[in-house]
């Protein structure tokens, strides 16, 4: 579990970074991992296998492997991609699904305040 994983990191914690240094640095490893899972569709279609998709829970320690890449590439996205004052930055920490449909609500609103000079 990942509660098991988290234990063993603050017991060691130079060992697990290497531990998943190695892991994610390994295709072969990563490679390895399998999820298994049963997709169910409607009873009154038949849909082809090309257009399924599933979201299927991760593994725990994959789980932590796309927490700790997510931490270190947050970190170099705002390095890359500072805040500008008064310009809306979705989809990054600290920001909510509606948060965008709000921003391109009030665009919306403002380009047909401007006579329709305006755009997304």
């Amino acid at each position: 579990s990942v509660e098991a994983i988290r234990m063993i990191t603050v017991a060691c914690p130079d060992v697990a970074r290497d531990f998943f240094g190695f892991i994610l640095s390994s295709s072969a490893i990563m490679a390895q991992f399998q999820i298994h899972g049963r997709l169910y569709g409607k009873e009154s279609s038949t849909t082809d296998v090309s257009k399924l998709r599933a979201i299927l829970p991760l593994p725990s320690l994959l789980q932590i492997c796309d927490a700790l890449l997510s931490r270190l590439l947050n970190k170099i996205i705002d390095a890359a991609c500072p805040e500008v004052p008064g310009c809306f930055v979705g989809a990054r920490p600290k920001t909510q699904v509606l948060d965008i449909a709000h921003g391109l609500h009030l665009v919306i609103e403002k380009c047909l305040d401007s006579h329709s000079e305006g755009g997304i």
